[in-house]
């Protein structure tokens, strides 16, 4: 069976008050409307090679679902755990636990899982500004640089790489370079320090 004839029933039995709309490939054979415009639909269609789920929210965010075992390609068992994994992309999004982003300057976006902890940083490297969204709406405006110099404290890895590449951005202004520089010289501090919390064992 193709994907599209295993996830349809599934999509309809699993999200029976979403509205589904099906609708016969090459158009997306699945479509759940919008919960806010912004965000826009949920548009499922088969990969080129009819191997793998295409799924689109609005122009915010598009993914493919595949099955990674190759001694399951083109069987039955790859087309159900590609459906698995939709379906759990999909519980993940209508329950608002997915993050979403589009750069401003339309180059990048992707989505993450929120986590219990709700996260709204999108896992980005770079310091281009992104819309944030979720599925009932957006979340507004976030850049790296501005998120880490108001919090005060570079929190990992990733923020040190991005403000240390803008300490080196000659258009940096004095005054957020001055902050910059000292948040990122603490976090040298506190890799270079055993954690407080450690002392002692």
């Amino acid at each position: 069976m193709s994907i599209r004839e295993i996830l349809v029933p599934v999509l309809v039995n699993r999200f029976p008050e979403r509205g589904l709309r099906v609708g016969t490939p090459p158009e997306p054979f699945a479509i759940f409307p919008a919960a806010h415009p912004d965000v826009g639909d949920v548009s499922l269609s088969e990969g080129a090679n009819g191997r793998d789920a295409v799924v689109a929210i609005g122009d915010v965010a598009r993914d493919h679902f595949f099955n990674p075992y190759e001694e399951e390609r083109d069987t039955g068992a790859a087309a159900e755990g590609i459906a698995r994994n939709v379906v759990r992309f999909l519980e993940e999004l209508f329950g608002d636990r997915l993050l979403m982003w589009r750069s401003t300057d339309g180059h990048t976006r992707g989505w993450r899982e929120r986590g219990e902890a709700g996260h709204t940083a999108p896992l980005v490297t770079d310091d281009r500004t992104y819309h944030l969204f979720i599925w009932s709406r957006p979340l507004g405006i976030w850049q790296a640089t501005p998120t880490v110099l108001a919090r005060g404290r570079v929190c990992d890895e990733r923020e040190y790489d991005i403000m240390v590449r803008r300490l080196n951005d000659d258009g940096f202004p004095a005054l957020q370079r001055d902050l910059a520089r000292r948040l990122v010289a603490d976090y040298e501090r506190r890799l270079e320090a055993p954690d407080e919390s450690e002392e002692g064992t």
